[in-house]
């Protein structure tokens, strides 16, 4: 899963279907899942499938290879399909491949293939080609059949007026922005997030919606065709704000036009397209007649001295449990600390023997 600019989602166990190109991914593209039913010199039965889901479509496939033998005589043989799936009108598509050869040193001795498709359900159709080869003879037969009645697998039409409504009326689509390159030394004071919205005056306003993609012929809804309308633009009406620019957001456009199985493999997951606008105040509004400069001088002063009578007593128990802790501390005990040294000095009285003092008495 990946949003922002390139936004996208892939679900994949085991790769893709055949035809599919895949979108630019983090890792190698997933290998078949793979189980070895048989495995030795002479027999080899091996299966193979996949499960993918993107956002224009649901495919999966499977396939079962087999050898029987030695290097003189062997038999081989495959059988494939891959399927491809859209849910509103209801259709599927399913690609089936079969062949089976036997081969005697080297050479085919004979062999079967099949190559066809269904597609249904409303009309069924079956078409393809088979092949038989018997040493230097080869018999191809296409054949392609149709059969049933065609019927309405579609979902019954969808009101979209309703759906832009609700989507303009959610708060969350609707963004004050502030500029770019502004400073707010200001106080503000608290607002209802739920249900306030405050522009600056030279910001701009932001209006989007993710239900489906503006200025753009809307063939479906999801799986449904819009009954009441298939065509919104947005545009401006008021004088107090001007429209600056378009929003984009990322939809999956095989949710809103009609695509068929190869533009749906190739297509990207998601496309960016316009989806609401950007409104800014009118420049008038944003100017001034006349600027002017002021020097603003203050003095500062903060009149709450009551904490001191509780904080002082704290002072003098912290010094007082500090110095109890320093005198039983591993520095005042060694042999060069000045509290060492007074230990050995316990008196405060102390003998002092001065220098030699001369005086001339007589000359």
């Amino acid at each position: 899963v990946a949003w922002g600019d390139d936004a996208n989602f892939v679900v994949s166990v085991g790769g893709f279907h055949p035809a599919f190109t895949a979108p630019p991914l983090p890792f190698p593209e997933p290998r078949r899942i793979a189980i070895s039913i048989l495995n030795t010199d002479f027999a080899r039965i091996r299966v193979e499938g996949y499960f993918a889901v993107t956002s224009n479509t649901v495919q999966f496939g499977a396939s079962v290879e087999l050898y029987f033998g030695v290097s003189a005589f062997n038999i081989d043989g495959h059988l494939a399909f891959d399927a491809l799936f859209q849910f509103s009108p209801f259709y599927f598509i399913i690609t089936i491949s079969a062949s089976l050869s036997v081969k005697v040193f080297g050479i085919g001795l004979f062999s079967v293939r099949f190559r066809g498709s269904l597609e249904g359900p409303t009309p069924w159709r079956v078409a393809g080609t088979g092949s038989i080869s018997l040493l230097f003879f080869d018999i191809d037969v296409d054949f392609s059949h149709t059969w049933g009645e065609e019927a309405q697998t579609s979902l019954p039409p969808i009101k979209v007026v309703p759906l832009v409504v609700a989507e303009f009326e959610k708060l969350e689509n609707w963004k004050a922005k502030l500029p770019a390159s502004n400073k707010l030394y200001v106080s503000l004071r608290k607002i209802n997030a739920t249900t306030d919205l405050v522009l600056h005056p030279i910001g701009t306003l932001q209006i989007s919606q993710r239900a489906f993609p503006l200025d753009l012929q809307l063939d479906k809804i999801g799986n449904q065709k819009p009954e009441d309308a298939n065509y919104f633009t947005v545009a401006v009406s008021s004088t107090g704000l001007s429209k600056t620019g378009d929003l984009n957001e990322s939809f999956a456009m095989a949710q809103f036009k009609n695509m068929d199985d190869s533009q749906k493999l190739s297509s990207p997951a998601y496309e960016k397209w316009k989806a609401g606008l950007e409104l800014s105040a009118s420049t008038a509004q944003a100017n001034t007649s006349l600027a002017v400069k002021r020097v603003v001088r203050y003095e500062k002063i903060i009149i709450d001295t009551n904490y001191k009578r509780f904080v002082k007593p704290l002072f003098v128990w912290f010094a007082n449990l500090f110095g109890l802790f320093l005198n039983g501390n591993a520095v005042s005990k060694s042999t060069l600390s000045q509290h060492y040294l007074q230990q050995k000095q316990p008196f405060t009285d102390k003998v002092v023997i001065q220098s030699d003092i001369w005086v001339v008495a007589a000359s």
